[in-house]
This record gives C-alpha cells, structure tokens and sequence, in this order.
C-alpha cells in the first residue's frame, strides 16, 4: 500500500485525512522532543498531566496590567507537544507579562470556562504569602510533614506556593464539578489558600517562566515532587477531618459548637431530655480542636453514646449534623454538606450492624418527657384485617387518565426550574386533556374535565397562552366544551395548610373539603396546581410539613377520585434537574406516587442535534421516580413555538407573541443507520489500532467518521459518533479490549466483537 502523505493531497474536505495530517505532525514533534533537552514547563506539564490524559493543555499568556493597551490581551495555545510548548514560552516569557496553564483539561475549540472543562487531573491550591503569618520556609515545612496526604507537586510562584494532589485517574469534571469545587473549597481552608481558585478552570502559573509582577524577574520554580497520587475519595474523607494548618490573616475565630447550644436547642424541640456526656461533648466540638475534640472524634463517640441509648438515626443524624455546622462556623460554607451528612449516617449505620441487640425505638418511646398523661386507645379498634383472596383477572385496572403519568386518586408531580416551559407544557397538556386529543403524542383516556388553578400568574396571560394553544392546533370552542376550568391565585388565593408556633403544621379543614366537594358537583378528572409552593404556609425544609400537605393533597385526589397534579419549583443553582432538586424537604417526592421533571436543552445537547436556533425554545422531560409505570428510559422533547395571537394595532400581525408547547424528536444514534453502514465501520476499525479514549490520537471515532463520511469537526456529527459507539459496544458489537500500547502501558482498545 502506497504511504499517505499529508502534503499530497487537499485534506480541508475530508475529516479523516486532516486527523492522518494531524498525526503525521505529532510524529515530527515528537522526534523533535526525543532529542531535544526537556524544559522545567514541559517537565512540569508532563508530570501533571501525561499519566492520566493525552488530551493538549491549555496555555497561555496575559498581560499583568490588563489596561496596558501596549500588551496584547490573552493569547493562548492548546498542545502537549514539547517544542510547541517552549516555542511559546520563548515568545512570551518577558517582563510585563505572566504564562499560565489551565487545571483541567478544556474540551477541544472550546472557550475556557467552568463548562466546556471535560477532565480534572487533581486538586490544586494557591497559598499566598501577603494573605498569612507563615514564612515560605514554614509553608513548605507544613505542607509536607504536616498532611496526611502531601502534595503531588509544590511550586514557587514568585509571590507564594502552588500546591497540586493528583488523582490516580482523570475524572469527567461535569460528572464530579460539585464534589471537585466542594474539595477545593475544603482544601483552601486547610492550607490557608485562596478561595478565587477554587474552580476547575482555574489559570496557574507555569514553572519555568517567570513572574514579573512590579517589575521582577522571579522564576516559578518546581519545589517538590513527590510523584504521589490520590483518590477523590480518600481526599474527601481527609478533608473533612483534616484541621486547618495555615491560617489566614482574615478569618472567623474558631469557636465550640456549644456556644450555640445545638444539643439543648434540638432536645428542646423534640422532648428529649438532656444526656450529659453527649451534651458535653457536642459543646467541646471545635472544627480546629485537637484530640477529643475535634469533629471527627466527637463524631463517632457521640453517635455511639445516642444509638446506644435507642435513639432512631434519624435524629443522630439531626443532632451531630446539627453541632458540626455550629462547629465547622464560616468554615463550614465551603463543605459538602451532602458528603457529610452521608458520612454520619453511614457511621451510624455501620454501628447499628455491629450492635444488632441495641433496639431502635421511636423519637419519643425511651426519653421523652410527657407533658400531657397517655391516651387511652381501646384495644378492639385495633385489629388485624386477613387478607381475601382475589382473582387477578377479576381486578379492575388501574384508572390511568393521561399516558401512563396521571392516574385516579393518585397525587402527580412536576418539577421545574422557571422559564423552563413548565407552564406551557401544562397548558398544551390541559388542551389535550379537554379536547381528547393526543395534541403531544399522549391520548387522552376520554375527554377528560380539567381544573386548572394557577397561583401564580394573572387571569389574562393564562387566557392568552390557552387561545395561542388552540390556535396552533386547531381547536375551536366546541373541542373545549364545558370541561375546562380556570382560577388564578390573585383573583382566589389557595392555602390548604398553615405553621402554627405551638402546635405546628394545621391543615385548614374547611378549605380542603370545600375543595373536595367542589371537585364531585363538577366530575373534575384533574386538578393542577401550579405553583406547589403558593398553596401553603408550612416551613419548606421541614419534611414533617411537607409530607403532612401533600397527603392532604392525597385525600384531595382519593376523595375527589381525580388526579392531582402538583407544579414545583427547584432550589437556586440546579443544574441538571432531579426529584432531588425539588425546593425543600426531600418528602415531598417521597409523597408523590410519580414526579416528572423539566430540564432545558444544555449548551452540548443543541450542538450535538445541529440546533441553529435557540436552544431554550427546547426542553425534555422523563418520570425520575415512577412506582407504578413501567420505567422511562428516554426524555421526550419539546420545542416552544411563538404564536402571535392577532391582537394588535395592525390585526394579524404586531400582537402579543406566545410561546406554545409542541413535541419534538431528538436526533437517535442508529437514525438512517443499515447494516451496511455498520460494516464499512467494522472494516475500518480492522484496519487499524484504535483506542477508546476519545483524547487519544488513535481514537475509535476516527475510524467511525471516515467509514461514514463524517465531519468530526461538526458537533453533532461528534455527538452523532459518540453515540454510535456508545449504542454498539453497549449491543456487544464492538468490543473493548484492555492490551500494551507501544509504550508498554495499559490501554482499552475497541475491536469488532467477532474479531476479539
């Protein structure tokens, strides 16, 4: 076979031949780096980076008066190529000037930001020396023997020390990003670092090249390398024992849990009546105490002393939790609060397995003080009913009203950031519903009669996106009928449920039953809510109110024999949206028998299906806890449409423009796909050697797009591969193999399963 050369012919049309043309360059410079003299920066960069990614780092340089018009702004280069490397640390190595490299790894053409950062090889900290007491000698003492876990790599920074733990293994920054920040955030508090860097596409400077800040000349310089390397894992559970050892000169002194009196406070509140030790252990507690009394040591001895006295975990969990936050005090916002309230309910489980004679009783059974004597319960209301045997056949089936989501005497929910379209959606919904029309795909069981109560918003614009529904489809009055009805919070508040100081959550009866007894005069099918939040006084983050209110919802449904749905809104800085995201306490999924949540379309999602458009005119929803219907394994999409409702000036056009919900297919893996098409591929990925990391040189999907005629340099044509390969090895038509790569290092190779 005649050798490929990159210069032969026009590679700028064919994705395949710009990759061999790519290789073919890597090769010359990495003959070139064979022979050359390596540098401190490639050094450095090879030590952070080559045993966990083949991925180019990104560097670059900026000027350090960002208002000097003399300097250029940011320019940067994106390589692991050593000549490349120092080629731009020579251009721009000078005074006026400072050279960085990013932390994490950003995804290929990407801008970097916290986003588009696709791998994290480590946790990083900046220490500077203006902002503590210790002397560099001393930083450099503390870091090293004062940790149970040092750093991988210490560098001088010219004003203070960079300091880096490596993982074992480069993790997806987007999968992990709340755990990696919540670390560096803990980190930073250890070692007195700066919480600015505390991000995963942070900028640090290049060892190697020089800080010239107030016109110096001081070299990075690499201190230490130890070559240790960590898991996430071990690094977390450190962290959240670890003491600080350099403070800063700004801070919140530390201070004992006791002085907010946390143990007394919940025994107050839940009857308990005070145990001494327990009581003055949680008072010693100190987030940068010693011994006893640290946070972690009073932890495991306290929960101990609560489980053994019979105490329900639950309420270990609520005190111990209760006194580390009053402990940890300013500290304690850069922790992860999830870990570790997971830690000490692990811990609290692990000691319930090792003490099985130890018996749980309820909050009040063993220590409560009872203000008011015992009610007396006759003995024959309680009994126990036998179980009657029944055909199945003869079962009716369930009452399912819309798809497989709402269902008779059931409550429903929907969860929703704003502006999402969750109200659209409800609306196209209703318009199904009422007409019988599978308006979004789903039919109706019947035309259904539909009370739609928004709490939220004005009569008008309801009014206005109802007509723009029915307008898009098609709908006249006649498909509406009487089976439509419509309140709106302004014109009729609805709070089913109050807090009272003394005696807590009070459900307001006569409202509730007015309620019901309207649903029966009017044969409603289904009720909805929108927003959950505005139909009730209750603490939100009290899961005992919660649960109380949407039961009360619960008896609506039962009572009512409706569906019920109930609309929710999701806490601050959601990202993806789950049950979990729900605003308050975590009962109220828990009490909803089927909760749907509303995402918008990502950044990657619209790139990866060729959206040109805007991407928040489209949204997906899937069933994320789902007791009774067979499980969603696919979003469904949609897509808002404007709809000008003809009311202005100028008639038909000029008026008020309303979006409307319509469905909308996302772009499969396998769509236009023939056999055929799979063994041109199969035969491609014969041909060659072909790694499954989608960084490395050699990857798979090279082999894919060439098959297929793809352009890798098109997103949804990217995703599109991706996509494939994950829907083939998942089939067990391609297979992944674990061998030596020519380095004589463990990589995973994918082969066609027949070939393996």
């Amino acid at each position: 076979m005649e050798k490929y050369h990159p210069d032969a012919v026009d590679s700028s049309s064919n994705p395949f031949l710009r990759y061999a043309a790519q290789v073919e360059e890597i090769k010359a410079n990495a003959l070139e780096d064979a022979v050359a003299e390596p540098s401190v920066a490639v050094a450095f960069i090879r030590a952070m980076f080559a045993d966990t990614t083949e991925a180019p780092i990104y560097i670059c340089t900026l000027p350090n008066d960002r208002h000097d018009r003399k300097e250029p702004v940011e320019r940067s280069a994106r390589t692991n190529v050593g000549s490349r490397i120092r080629s731009f640390i020579d251009k721009w190595d000078r005074p006026g000037r400072a050279l960085y490299f990013c932390t994490g790894i950003v995804e290929r053409d990407a801008k970097r930001e916290k986003a588009n950062i696709v791998q994290t090889v480590g946790l990083h900290a900046d220490i500077d020396f203006k902002d503590i007491d210790d002397t560099r000698a001393d930083v450099e003492r503390k870091l090293s023997t004062r940790l149970r876990y040092p750093p991988s790599i210490l560098v001088f920074s010219g004003g203070g020390v960079h300091a880096y733990w490596l993982f074992k293994e480069a993790l997806d920054t987007q999968a992990n990003i709340e755990r990696i920040e919540s670390a560096l955030r803990q980190l930073a508090d250890v070692v007195g670092g700066d919480l600015q860097v505390c991000e995963v596409s942070r900028l640090m400077r290049l060892p190697g090249t020089h800080n010239t800040k107030h016109g110096a000349w001081t070299e990075v310089q690499v201190i230490n390398e130890t070559g240790a390397r960590y898991e996430l894992d071990d690094l977390e559970e450190w962290l959240s024992e670890q003491s600080p050892i350099i403070l800063r000169k700004s801070r919140e002194p530390a201070k004992t849990a006791g002085q907010d009196n946390v143990y007394l406070q919940y025994a107050r509140e839940h009857a308990y009546k005070p145990l001494i030790d327990v009581e003055q252990r949680l008072t010693n507690m100190m987030y940068m105490g010693g011994g006893e009394n640290s946070i972690h040591t009073t932890q495991i001895s306290v929960t101990a002393s609560l489980l053994n006295r019979g105490v329900p975990i639950d309420d270990v969990v609520a005190i111990v939790m209760g006194a580390t936050r009053a402990a940890a005090g300013e500290y304690g916002k850069h922790w992860n609060w999830k870990r570790e309230e997971r830690a000490v309910r692990k811990m609290s489980e692990t000691w319930i397995k090792k003490h099985p004679e130890v018996e749980q009783q309820p909050p009040l059974a063993q220590e409560a003080e009872q203000e008011y004597p015992p009610v007396k319960v006759p003995v024959e209301i309680i009994m126990a009913t036998p179980y009657k045997w029944v055909d199945p056949k003869t079962m009716p089936r369930r009452d399912w009203l819309y798809g497989r989501r709402l269902i008779r005497r059931y409550p429903t929910a929907t969860i929703a950031a704003g502006g999402t379209g969750k109200t659209s959606l409800l609306i196209a919904e209703t318009l199904a519903m009422v007409s019988g029309q599978p308006l979004l795909d789903q039919r109706p069981s019947d035309r259904l009669r539909v009370w739609l109560w928004n709490l939220e918003d004005p009569r008008e614009e309801i009014i206005r996106r109802v007509q723009a529904g029915a307008d898009l489809y098609g709908l006249n009055a006649d498909d509406i009928g009487d089976r439509l009805f419509l309140d709106v919070g302004r014109e009729k508040p609805l709070i089913v449920a109050r807090m009272l100081p003394r005696t807590g959550v009070a459900i307001i009866r006569p409202i509730v039953d007015a309620l019901i007894a309207e649903i029966k005069r009017r044969e409603i099918d289904v009720l909805i809510i929108d927003p959950f939040v505005s139909c009730h006084q209750v603490t939100e983050n009290d899961n005992n109110a919660i649960d109380s209110v949407v039961k009360q919802w619960g008896r609506v449904a039962e009572e009512g024999n409706c569906a019920v749905e109930l609309v929710h809104h999701v806490r601050k800085g959601e990202q993806e949206v789950t049950v979990e995201s729900a605003r308050g306490g975590g009962s109220f999924g828990d009490a909803c028998r089927m909760v749907r949540v509303v995402n918008r379309m990502t950044k990657q999602e619209a790139q990866a299906a060729g959206i040109k458009d805007s991407q928040r005119a489209y949204f997906r929803t899937y069933i994320d806890k789902n007791n009774l219907a067979p499980p969603a394994e696919a979003s469904d999409w949609f897509k808002i449409e404007s709809i000008d409702l003809g009311n202005g000036p100028n008639g038909p056009v000029g008026g008020d423009s309303v979006g409307v919900v319509t469905t909308w297919n996302y772009p499969k893996p396998l769509d236009g796909m023939t056999g055929a098409d799979f063994e041109r591929v199969a035969a491609a990925i014969r041909s060659g050697q072909w790694r499954r990391d989608s960084q490395a040189a050699s990857w798979v999907g090279y082999a894919v797009a060439k098959a297929l005629e793809l352009d890798l340099l098109n997103e949804a044509a990217k995703a599109k591969v991706k996509g494939l390969l994950k829907v083939w090895l998942g089939t067990g038509s391609l297979v992944v193999v674990r061998r030596q790569d020519p380095q004589r290092k463990a990589k995973d190779y994918v082969e066609v399963a027949d070939d393996a």
